[in-house]
């Protein structure tokens, strides 16, 4: 391998403002880090890049919208979701994250569609379906009211049961992001393992005693071609690691997440029946 590029240098005034990849790749970090406030301005910043594309721009546009679902800041989280739907209508990830801001605001019947939608384009999105069920099941009842049985009387809902209704709810929404966060976050150890096992592979056809580097911070410093190899080897078992207990935690959310749809679905039966 033939000797690295000198470090880069501190950019020096007026120099050429960093790439929207770059903001793109901040954004990412901060986002598996739940620092989804920085995720958000990085995002920002990439939007606002001249040379981006629409296609790149709608992808973290959209990933700013699931940084401001988590954030609760449901408005802006829909203003992020129509922009990403203006110029790619059939955006899954925009529309479930439009349908579950729509339903935190209120706006039942218009989440209701765009979970419809959801379901429409991709039938295995299993929580799409359950906003179906629980707006559904909200609107058959009408507002502030719910049926005592099939074909009976209505009766208005307590303040009690509505706080029950209200805390289930909030319960499904939270489990539903932190659902997607583990899978964004799974996808991206995926990728980056992907991309290490990559280099492993060229590495494998460097001649022994070839001269190699390794990236120390904002250096390279000239390392033994086995020490590389090995360094590598022990990165794509972290990854590995990652990604196991990634696929451990969206086990146990996805539970979670049956768990609290059924559990509101329950407290919706319980109040029909009384």
């Amino acid at each position: 391998m033939s000797a690295p590029p000198a470090p880069a240098a501190e950019p020096a005034e007026g120099a050429a403002p960093a790439s929207w990849e770059a903001f793109k790749t901040a954004g990412n970090d901060f986002y598996k880090a739940s620092k989804f406030e920085s995720a958000v301005d990085s995002y920002t910043q990439a939007v606002e890049c001249a040379d981006i594309g629409e296609a790149d721009k709608a992808t973290i546009i959209c990933n700013r919208a699931q940084c401001r679902l988590m954030l609760k800041d449901y408005e802006k989280a829909v203003e992020d979701a129509n922009l990403v739907l203006a110029v790619q209508a059939d955006n899954v990830k925009a529309l479930f994250r439009r349908a579950s801001a729509l339903e935190a605001l209120g706006k039942k019947e218009d989440a209701l569609a765009d979970f419809r939608e959801v379901r429409r384009l991709q039938p295995a999105v299993t929580a799409a379906a359950a906003g179906i069920r629980r707006i559904e099941s909200e609107l058959k009842g009408g507002a502030g009211f719910v049926e005592a049985a099939k074909g009976g009387p209505r009766r208005k809902i307590t303040k009690e049961e509505m706080m029950q209704l209200q805390e289930l709810e909030e319960r499904v929404r939270s489990v539903a992001q932190q659902l997607q966060v583990a899978k964004d976050r799974k996808q991206g150890a995926a990728s980056g393992k992907r991309r290490l096992e990559l280099t492993a592979e060229e590495m494998s056809r460097i001649p022994e005693g070839t001269k190699t580097y390794e990236a120390v911070g904002k250096m390279f410093v000239m390392t033994p071609l086995d020490e590389v190899k090995a360094h590598l080897a022990d990165k794509v078992s972290a990854q590995e690691k990652r990604l196991k207990n990634f696929e451990a935690s969206i086990e146990y959310l996805e539970k979670a997440s049956k768990e609290a749809d059924s559990n509101w679905m329950e407290m919706v039966n319980t109040i029909r029946k009384a």
